[in-house]
């Protein structure tokens, strides 16, 4: 099932250009990618995305804790609609959602990857709707004010990611790990440089998402 939510019309211009933009670069990830027979695969640098996802998600969650439904941090909330956590009703525009659904029709599986991109799109629209419950929170976050920009790089790095019995996180087909509890993923080292220069330095060459014919770029 999908959670694409109910998407929001009357938005500010500013609002529907931030979602459509991350459509626009949403098009251009290469989501199954076949990797060469050297064996480049970028799972250093995309497992230390998602922890850095998981990371900026736990700060925002732990910053606005006395706000949420629960009264305090889950142990599950991680992968869940923060847009919605932290200003309910500000979402993306419905129209922007249904062109992302159109992209992605056809394609195999992937509902744990959807639904992190429609979650996303509320984010777009909501960091630049001048919404104080997330201007006055990100601006005191400084550089972990945007917790989906570790995982769009994730996904520019390699594909989708997919979520396995027990609450493991698969990153391809030969690496996954388990989130943990929130004091946990608090405790990660912060990833700040996600510039492809940094994360091709993790990994130890030249990452160039590969066309159908175009292989990987050592």
């Amino acid at each position: 099932m999908f959670d694409e939510k109910i998407g929001q019309t009357g938005t500010s211009p500013a609002m529907i250009k931030a979602a459509e933009d991350l459509v626009d670069r949403i098009e251009q990830v290469v989501w199954d990618v076949e990797y060469d027979d050297d064996g480049k695969d970028p799972v250093t640098s995309r497992v230390l995305l998602m922890r850095e996802h998981l990371r900026r998600s736990a700060v925002w969650c732990t910053a606005i804790e006395s706000h949420l439904p629960e009264g305090r941090v889950q142990r599950q909330w991680y992968f869940r609609d923060l847009a919605q956590l932290v200003a309910p009703g500000v979402r993306a525009e419905q129209a922007t959602l249904d062109r992302f659904r159109a992209h992605w029709d056809g394609r195999f599986g992937g509902v744990h990857t959807i639904n992190s991109i429609y979650q996303a799109l509320h984010w777009s629209a909501l960091s630049v709707a001048g919404d104080p419950r997330h201007d006055n929170v990100a601006h005191r976050l400084g550089p972990d004010a945007d917790p989906y920009e570790p995982l769009l790089r994730f996904f520019e790095r390699g594909g989708a990611y997919s979520l396995a019995g027990g609450g493991e996180i698969d990153i391809d087909f030969y690496t996954g790990f388990r989130a943990g509890q929130t004091e946990d993923i608090l405790a990660h080292e912060p990833l700040y440089d996600l510039s492809q220069e940094n994360l091709d330095r993790i990994d130890g060459f030249r990452w160039v998402a590969p066309g159908p014919s175009q292989p990987l770029v050592s």
